[in-house]
């Protein structure tokens, strides 16, 4: 997952595209990511100061849903709005032995 720092004392005077790449963050911004497998909380990651976090699904979970939250955090108050998105997760084919099986060129197999 990646994400865009915001910065509302530096975007106060403007309108920004929400495709804008990062503005800021203020001094003191951190990030929390929830990670939600079938509605289950799978992880929770705290005190991101960068503007990425990755979560891979265990073996043998495709076909899920997964639900990723972020969650700006400065000097105690918390995002006003939680930013969240939802997507179906297509696992890696696996043999009975736990191995990947990947393609002769080396790319995953994707189950569909």
């Amino acid at each position: 997952m990646q994400w865009a720092h915001r910065d509302r004392i530096l975007q106060a005077d403007q309108l920004v595209d929400t495709t804008q790449g990062n503005i800021g963050p203020e001094p003191g911004t951190t990030y929390t990511v929830r990670w939600y497998l079938a509605g289950a909380l799978v992880r929770t990651q705290a005190t991101i100061s960068g503007t990425t976090d990755t979560y891979t699904p265990p073996a043998g979970r495709g076909g899920k849903q997964i639900r990723v939250e972020v969650e700006a955090i400065r000097d105690g108050y918390r995002s006003w709005q939680i930013q969240q998105h939802t997507f179906l997760y297509r696992a890696q084919l696996v043999t009975e032995a736990g191995d990947r099986l990947v393609t002769e060129a080396g790319d995953p197999l994707i189950l569909e």
